[in-house]
């Protein structure tokens, strides 16, 4: 019983929990009933848990595949166009890592899609891709990998560099004795890297970029473009005060835009009042639609899963759990569809699985 209980607190079902609490008192049932619709795949585990016949193993490497293809076509179809653009554009080859040829101009092709969920896909190829039981010739799991990191630089994400940073210091941590010639490579190229591309914007993003946004900014230019913006230190600061308001349960499911929109007016954001932003952070997200109750099963969720990676010494499941935990930062990961998919995709693989091969062995 104890094991079947701490299974369901590693699975995505956790995750639905207080979106289910939290329409029982939301003020408005359409918006409550949107979010339970667009996340209603967290309660996809059980269905996997019909199928006996599948081994964790063989759908990893199925997935892993899939993954490996998927994403090849998307940088080069990505890549393709932006150099298409560029040739277009008449400018130096320095101006290639310019805000008009990376980020969300970089990923523009792809209707829809954000840098940071995109560059999550891109992580957790590299993790799969550097996991020795994922069978790929070394020369083209080298030249994903390049493909992979360069990639990602263009994306031009901070919260992405930090996950790319992190599964770096894990596999090299977890097998330094076998792969530390490769990482010493690593760490010379990201030096190499980092040198070049310090007076791009790229760069002036990743640095100057991050202190605008990390300091309480309303109505001032950021480094995007000459037009005035709110920093997410302006944001979360409103969202802080929102959650002072009502620690407990919060307000209700899907009521954390509308909330926002209305402090963002009262403190004179008139940027954030009229693009409507959340919080751009799944933590205060959490805490303003279901309070610290409801944040707690977040919490819980990402602490178990953690733990239980470290515990079996998985870098594959660490990077997966790491990059949720690392995203949530900064994005509304856990309620966008990009980000419910990526949640639910791995989250079957390293929990559902996981507890049909190992959690009876523990």
């Amino acid at each position: 019983m104890l094991r079947k209980f701490r299974f369901y607190l590693t699975s995505t079902i956790i995750l639905y929990v207080p979106f289910l609490m939290g329409t029982l008192y939301a003020s408005s049932y359409g918006q409550a009933f949107d979010e339970l619709e667009r996340c209603v795949f967290y309660l996809l585990v059980p269905i996997i848990l019909l199928r006996t016949d599948l081994s964790r193993d063989a759908t990893l490497q199925l997935i892993a595949w899939a993954l490996l293809l998927g994403t090849i076509a998307c940088m080069l179809y990505l890549h393709t166009e932006n150099i298409l653009r560029f040739i277009e554009s008449g400018k130096q080859f320095k101006g290639l890592l310019s805000y008009n040829f990376t980020g969300k101009r970089f990923v523009a092709p792809l209707k829809d899609m954000h840098p940071v969920y995109l560059g999550s896909y891109f992580v957790m190829l590299l993790a799969l891709l550097w996991n020795r039981e994922f069978k790929i010739k070394t020369p083209l799991r080298a030249v994903v990998t390049i493909l992979t990191v360069l990639s990602i630089v263009f994306l031009n994400s901070r919260i992405i560099f930090i996950c790319l940073f992190i599964v770096m210091l894990t596999y090299g941590a977890l097998y330094y004795n076998r792969v530390k010639h490769y990482l010493w490579i690593g760490v010379v190229a990201i030096l190499v890297l980092g040198v070049s591309i310090k007076k791009t914007y790229v760069y002036n993003k990743l640095v100057k970029g991050s202190l605008w946004e990390l300091t309480d900014n309303v109505a001032t230019e950021g480094l995007d473009s000459k037009k005035v913006g709110d920093s997410r230190m302006a944001r979360w600061k409103v969202a802080m005060n929102l959650i002072k308001q009502k620690p407990i349960f919060g307000y209700g499911t899907g009521t954390e835009r509308k909330r926002l929109t209305e402090a963002y007016r009262k403190r004179g954001m008139e940027v954030s009042y009229e693009q409507q932003f959340n919080s751009h952070n799944q933590y205060l997200g959490y805490a303003i639609d279901f309070g610290v109750f409801g944040l707690l099963f977040l919490c819980v969720f990402l602490f178990m899963n953690i733990t239980r990676a470290i515990k079996l010494r998985d870098a594959g499941y660490f990077t997966f759990i790491a990059i949720i935990s690392v995203c949530c930062l900064t994005e509304n990961y856990l309620t966008r569809n990009m980000g419910v998919n990526f949640v639910v995709i791995f989250g079957l693989i390293y929990t559902a699985f996981l507890k049909k091969n190992k959690f009876n062995k523990s």
